[in-house]
């Protein structure tokens, strides 16, 4: 029998209204795990505002993923067309009566809320979210942190009716962590000639990849966005003052601040990020963006988000397998975790945005097993690096300087003083010669894209020595795709010379050499490059000279031991990917041949 939208929508009412009367509740999430750190103070005494985000099961995603490919391949008329953020919506929100079912409910309390596509950011005061969701809150303090405080429900409910229409509740729960990998190593020197050679800045990384240095040109149409997580401090503006100063970088500061600012402490992560996010893209618009959580709390208010910057560097990453030790997962594993953080990757980079992600700083035995302890652990798995929407980033290292090197003169002040790297050539990052080993591997949860299958098969079946066929499997998604110099930066920081390795340097890199190549592009009137994974495979299949191989190295190591990894070859290796970037070559087809 076949029913009116109408009378479908009023007996949903009616249900509605009953459910509440009755207050017919099912338990959504219930959890009694409190992290090492926090203790219970006792219930929550204030009535403070919060935000809360209610997510509903998307539509469409197979065809909006569609639709992702057509418009990112190269040779397809509808190349660069991206979407904006109501088209995306409008093809993945939920039924109309499912959004209203919603609605309905959140509108019977005093809260202010917004549709995003496939889920409602709300806010409220905490007694009201208390008693829409029959939860309680309590206060937890940290036994460090300066005693810090957190509000937390450990359990709350939805609508029995809402059961199959709600796919989560964030932002009640978890608590905040600080155990986000940062995919960066410290060590201080002193500002002078030492015996530390071969130091890195940006005036190095302009010669090594034949970038022209143009601080008099403005790309404040193009932009540049870098991530930090879990409110972690941010940078400090004397230190990046300084930094430009001895680099011969024009006077920059982030033009969007977006979340919490903390810069009293810096963080020497932000401070990389910015100081090179800056130094490499130059005069463009540049945002700093401290989200409260992990992935999925920034993704959706990126999201929801309008403009957005055209690409995002982030240089955090966890082990698919793990994401519900450092996230709050709300109730879903790590697999559902990880593909819903990954679809929402998806819908980003419909929307133009390319996003440049850290592959991971423990080699291929990967954060799980960096002691090279356990023969049990599967090869690495870093996430988000490893997702298919990103663009993974591997670190590489110069080699010592050799007589075929051209001659090189450097003009910055820092490079005056200090022996600034004149080599031209590059390996794999990798421990012990550098601080730590670039991450690479294949996903335990994602299919490898087609994009890359050619390269991947060609490097399975190239003879390379390969890991034991249990240790990781050859059909999921293989990263790094690319790869940049990450060893030996220098950054300013807390008023002191510092250098620093890892694939947190090569990922704000390639973040600022793809802000200039949308620069140039946009200069002529075109669209940014958006989700570039399948443009580069597609140069590197048309003409391999679009990136520098790194035939020679490996990943075996970690930050601290050595075990079973994955070796460099010709062409695309889980090492260092496809390569580092011959700059003005992919520049001029970017900007002259690309639509």
């Amino acid at each position: 029998m076949a029913y009116s939208k109408s009378l479908v929508l009023a007996l949903a009412a009616v249900l509605f209204a009953s459910a509440v009367s009755a207050r017919v509740y099912n338990v959504f999430e219930s959890t009694s795990h409190v992290p090492r750190g926090w203790t219970l103070v006792g219930p929550t005494t204030t009535n403070e505002r919060l935000q809360f985000k209610v997510a509903m099961n998307p539509r469409n995603m197979d065809v909006l993923k569609a639709a992702l490919y057509k418009v990112s391949d190269p040779t397809n008329p509808e190349y660069g067309q991206w979407w904006t953020g109501n088209q995306i919506s409008e093809l993945i929100s939920p039924p109309r009566e499912e959004q209203e079912l919603v609605q309905n409910w959140l509108s019977t309390f005093n809260f202010e809320y917004s549709l995003h596509g496939d889920y409602f950011i709300v806010e409220g005061d905490m007694h009201e979210v208390e008693r829409a969701l029959s939860t309680k809150f309590y206060t937890f303090r940290h036994t460090e942190k300066n005693g810090a405080t957190v509000d937390r429900a450990m359990e709350y409910t939805v609508p029995a009716f809402l059961d199959n229409v709600v796919k989560m509740v964030s932002g009640l729960t978890g608590f905040p962590t600080t155990d986000a990998h940062r995919h960066l190593k410290v060590r201080t020197v002193s500002n002078k000639r030492d015996d530390s050679k071969g130091k890195v800045c940006p005036e190095v990384i302009w010669q090594l990849y034949n970038m022209a240095y143009t601080p008099e040109t403005h790309f404040y149409n193009s932009s540049l966005c870098l991530v930090a997580y879990t409110n972690l401090p941010a940078y400090r503006d004397t230190d990046l003052k300084v930094f430009e100063d001895n680099t011969l970088l024009p006077e920059v500061t982030p033009d969007h601040i977006v979340g919490r600012f903390f810069s009293t402490i810096p963080l020497d992560e932000s401070t990389l990020d910015v100081e090179y996010g800056i130094g490499i893209s130059e005069n463009t618009s540049t945002w700093f963006w401290t989200s409260s959580g992990w992935l999925y709390d920034f993704n959706t208010d990126f999201l929801a988000t309008d403009p957005v910057p055209f690409v995002v560097s982030m240089s955090y990453g966890y082990p698919e397998d793990g994401q519900c030790d450092i996230g709050d997962c709300n109730g879903m594993t790590n697999e559902q975790y990880t593909n819903t953080v990954n679809d929402q990757y998806l819908q980003m980079t419909m929307r133009g945005v390319t996003i440049v992600v850290s592959s991971g700083d423990q080699g291929a035995q990967g954060d799980f097993n960096d002691k090279c302890d356990n023969k049990n652990e599967v090869l690495s798995s870093s996430f988000p690096g490893a997702s298919e929407y990103v663009l993974s980033i591997g670190a590489t290292m110069l080699n010592d300087p050799s007589p075929k090197d051209p001659p090189t003169t450097f003009h910055s002040p820092f490079c005056q003083t200090s022996d600034c790297s004149t080599s031209r050539t590059e390996k794999p990052c990798s421990y012990p010669d550098a601080l730590i080993t670039t991450g690479g591997g294949f996903s335990i949860y994602l299919d490898q894209p087609d994009y890359q299958k050619k390269e991947v098969t060609a490097y399975l079946n190239s003879g390379v020595p390969l890991p034991a066929a249990r240790d990781y499997d050859p059909t999921k998604r293989a990263y790094p795709d690319v790869s940049a110099v990450g060893h030996n930066f220098y950054i300013q920081y807390i008023g002191a010379s510092v250098l620093v390795d890892g694939t947190s340097c090569s990922a704000p890199v390639w973040g600022g050499i793809l802000t200039r190549m949308n620069a140039s592009r946009m200069a002529k009137g075109k669209s940014s490059l958006g989700f570039v994974n399948p443009l580069f495979y597609s140069l590197f299949e048309s003409d391999p000279s679009y990136f520098n191989d790194i035939t020679v190295g490996n990943n075996n190591c970690t930050e601290s031991c050595c075990g079973v990894g994955f070796t460099s070859s010709k062409g695309w290796d889980p090492v260092t990917g496809l390569g580092t970037p011959n700059y003005q070559k992919i520049l001029n087809y970017v900007t002259n041949i690309l639509p």
